[in-house]
C-alpha cells in the first residue's frame, strides 16, 4: 500500500468518515476528470431498456493482462489487487468514495493512547466457506504468515512495522507497532485475513508467538514449520481455483489461462446479513474477467457488447469508440485521473549485477531525460489523454503534490554536451557513442525491457529507440511477458525499463518504491536510488504526526528524486472506462478498484422494454 495522508487519533478518524462527498453525475467523457469534478463519478441509470441488452446478471470485465497468481502471500500485479479486492477482506479498507480509512472485518476503528498500540474487536459476522466463523486464531495466523521469513511473502516489508500481535479472546486482540507512524493503520489494508484451518490444518503456527517471527527462520527438512511453509509457498494455493480461499462475497470458480477468470457469487454470504455499506455490496452473480489485448479485437468486442466493463482500454481504442453513437448509446465512458504513473527507469547501480556502467553516471541520466519526447508521446500515442509526470506524487494529492517542479525539458543539443562531458563520444566513426571503462570500451548499446501489452508501449519503445538514436545511442527494445519483466527486475538485470507505479489515496510510505534497503532485498525499488541519508527521511515521513512538518519534509523527498533522475518520469496515468449501460448503479473512482463492480445491479428488472 502507498499511503499519502496523515492518520493517528480517534478524532481525526471520526472528522474523516463524516467528512461529505461530492459527486458528478453525467460527466463530460471527452476530458479528463479529477477531484475537481468530485470526489466520485456517478452516470445516471437508463431511462429505456435496449433490446439489444443482454439480461443476465453476469458481469464480464475486460482486462489486459491477467494476475502472475493468486496465493495470498505471493504476486505483485494490479489485475491480482483487482481480484483480490473481491474474494479476500481485510481489517481496515479504504472506502472508494470517501477514500478514508473504514472498519471492514472490525467493530470499529480504535483509537490509540499512544499512537501505537491498538485494541480491536472482530465483527460477529465474518465467516469462512466452510461456515467457520472467523476469530482471532485466524488473524494471529494471518500475521504470523505474513511475518515469517519462510514464506515467500511480498508483503514482508509492510509487516516489519508491526511489533506485536496478541488475542485476548477470540473477538478481541491487540496489534503493537514499533513506532508511531502516521500510516500504522493504513497499513492494515496489505493483509487480507486468512482461515487458520484451511492454510494450517495442524496449527504448526500455533506452537509459536508472532515475535517469534522476528528473527530469520533457518529451513531444515525435518522441521514442521519448514515443511508447512514449503507446503504453503507451493504455487497450487495460487493456481487451483478450489485451493484458493477468501473472505470475500465471490469465490474464483474457473480459471482458463490466458483467457478468462470467472468469480461466483457465495450463497448466503455474510454479508447479506449487515447493512448495504458500499464495502459489503455484491449484486452481479457472475463475475468473468476476460483478456482481450488486440485494438481490432477489442473494438469489435465493444461493438458487439461481449464485455460489461473495463478501466484498461488503451486511449486511441476508447476514442475511436466514442465517435460510434451505437456504442455511445450502449456504454458510458469516461476518462479519470488516477495515483498512478508511467515512468522509464534507470538502473543506477549496474555493478551490482554486471550490466554496463552506463547510468551510474547522473550526467548520462540527464541526457536521456533530455532525449525522450514525453511530449510526443502523450500527444501522438495517448491522444493527449494523459497528464505529464513531474513527481513520484499524484497531483490528486493536493497537500503534498510539489505544483512547481517543472518538466524536464527536451533538449537534444544540451543531451548531447551532457554525454560529452560525461565521456562519451564516437570514436570510431560508427554513428553509436563509446567510452573507455575500466581499460575496456564500452559502446552505449541499451537494453529497454517493457512489458507485452498495448501496442501503444510497442509504439513507445519504437518511438524511444528513433529519439536516443539522434544523439549517437543504440537502444534495443526488449519485449517481455510481465512475470519475466518483473523476474529481470527484482534482480536488477536491466539497463532501462519501461514501468508504472500503482499508488492509492492513503498516506504515502516510500519504503518499499524508494528505500535503498527495498532495493537491497530485491523489493519494488528496481532503479537503486538511495542511501543511508533518503532512507532516513522516508522513515522520518512515516514517523511524522506533525501535518506541516510532514508535508514540507515529503515535498523536500519529491525534489531529491527530481534531482537525482533515477526516473525519466512520463505521465500520470489516465484511467479510460466504459461500463454498459444495462447496469445501474455505475460510479466511478479515482481509487482502485475504479469502477465498483460489486455496487452495479442488473436494469432488466427495472425498466420496461
Amino acid at each position: 500500500m502507498k499511503f499519502n495522508k496523515f492518520f493517528f487519533v480517534l478524532t481525526i478518524v471520526i472528522a474523516s468518515c463524516n467528512t461529505e462527498t461530492t459527486q458528478q453525475s453525467a460527466p463530460d467523457n471527452s476530458k479528463v476528470l479529477t477531484l475537481a469534478d468530485g470526489d466520485y463519478i456517478q452516470f445516471p441509470d437508463a431511462t429505456k431498456w435496449n433490446a439489444d441488452w443482454k439480461k443476465d446478471n453476469t458481469l464480464t470485465i475486460h482486462w489486459m493482462q491477467e494476475p502472475d497468481n493468486l496465493h495470498p502471500c505471493n504476486g505483485r500485479t494490479l489485475s491480482r489487487s483487482v481480484v483480490f479486492s473481491l474474494i479476500h477482506r481485510s481489517l481496515v479498507a479504504l472506502n472508494p468514495l470517501t477514500r478514508k480509512l473504514a472498519a471492514d472485518l472490525i467493530k470499529e476503528i480504535p483509537e490509540s493512547a499512544d499512537g501505537k498500540t491498538f485494541h480491536f474487536t472482530l465483527q460477529d459476522e465474518p465467516a469462512f466457506n466452510d461456515g467457520t466463523k472467523l476469530t482471532t486464531d485466524d488473524v494471529l495466523f494471518s500475521f504470523k504468515t505474513y511475518k515469517c521469513s519462510l514464506v515467500n511473502s511480498a508483503v514482508r516489508n509492510s509487516s516489519n512495522g508491526i511489533e506485536n500481535v496478541t488475542a485476548e479472546s477470540a473477538e478481541s486482540f491487540t496489534i503493537t507497532f514499533k513506532n508511531v507512524l502516521a500510516g500504522n493503520l493504513f497499513s492494515l489494508t496489505d493483509f487480507p485475513i486468512l482461515e487458520r484451518k484451511f492454510y494450517d490444518a495442524e496449527n504448526v503456527l500455533g506452537k509459536y508467538s508472532f515475535t517469534d517471527f522476528e528473527k530469520e527462520m533457518v529451513a531444515t527438512k525435518a522441521d514442521a514449520l519448514s515443511i508447512w511453509a514449503q507446503n504453503f509457498n507451493d504455487g497450487k494455493f495460487g493456481n487451483d481455483v478450489s485451493l484458493i480461499q477468501g473472505l470475500g462475497a465471490y469465490q474464483i470458480t474457473d480459471w482458463q489461462r490466458g483467457q478468462t477468470l470467472t468469480l461466483t457469487k457465495k450463497e448466503n454470504h455474510w454479508t447479506q446479513k449487515l447493512s448495504s455499506d458500499i464495502l459489503n455490496r455484491a449484486s452481479p452473480e457472475k463475475i468473468i474477467f476476460k483478456i482481450i489485448t488486440d485494438e481490432n479485437a477489442l473494438l469489435l468486442a465493444a461493438r458487439n457488447q461481449d464485455f460489461d466493463a473495463s478501466f484498461w482500454l488503451p486511449g486511441k481504442v476508447l476514442m475511436d469508440l466514442q465517435k460510434d453513437s451505437v456504442f455511445n448509446q450502449n456504454y458510458y465512458s469516461c476518462y479519470t485521473a488516477s495515483y498512478d504513473y508511467s515512468y522509464i527507469g534507470f538502473n543506477t547501480k549496474p555493478t551490482d549485477s554486471k550490466r554496463a556502467e552506463i547510468f551510474d553516471d547522473l550526467n548520462v541520466r540527464k541526457a536521456f531525460a533530455l532525449l525522450t519526447p514525453v511530449d510526443q508521446i502523450i500527444a501522438n500515442l495517448l491522444g493527449g489523454k494523459a497528464l505529464r509526470m513531474t513527481s513520484i506524487v499524484s497531483p490528486l494529492k493536493k497537500d503534498v503534490f510539489v505544483s512547481w517542479l517543472k518538466p524536464y525539458e527536451f533538449n537534444i543539443d544540451e543531451a548531447k554536451k551532457l554525454l560529452s562531458d560525461a565521456g562519451w563520444s564516437d570514436t570510431d566513426g560508427d554513428k553509436i557513442l563509446d567510452k573507455k571503462i575500466g581499460g575496456k570500451k564500452i559502446e552505449m548499446k541499451v537494453e529497454l525491457l517493457f512489458p507485452l501489452g498495448p501496442s501503444v508501449i510497442r509504439d513507445m519503445a519504437l518511438l524511444l529507440k528513433d529519439a536516443y538514436a539522434k544523439a549517437g545511442i543504440d537502444l534495443q527494445p526488449v519485449v517481455l511477458d510481465p512475470n519475466a519483466l518483473g523476474a529481470r527486475l527484482v534482480q536488477h538485470d536491466f539497463d532501462m525499463y519501461l514501468g508504472g507505479l500503482s499508488s492509492s489515496s492513503a498516506p504515502d510510505d516510500f519504503t518499499n518504491s524508494w528505500s535503498h534497503s527495498s532495493w537491497q532485498n530485491h523489493g519494488m525499488n528496481f532503479t537503486g536510488f538511495g542511501n543511508g541519508a533518503t532512507d532516513a527521511i522516508i522513515d522520518s515521513i512515516k514517523s511524522c504526526l506533525n501535518e506541516s512538518k510532514r508535508i514540507e519534509t515529503e515535498r523536500a523527498f519529491q525534489k531529491m528524486v527530481y534531482d537525482d533522475y533515477p526516473i525519466i518520469p512520463l505521465y500520470y496515468n489516465v484511467k479510460k472506462i466504459a461500463v454498459n449501460r444495462r447496469w445501474a448503479n455505475v460510479i466511478v473512482c479515482f481509487d482502485k478498484p475504479y469502477i465498483l463492480f460489486g455496487n452495479l445491479e442488473l436494469m432488466s428488472n427495472k425498466l420496461s422494454y
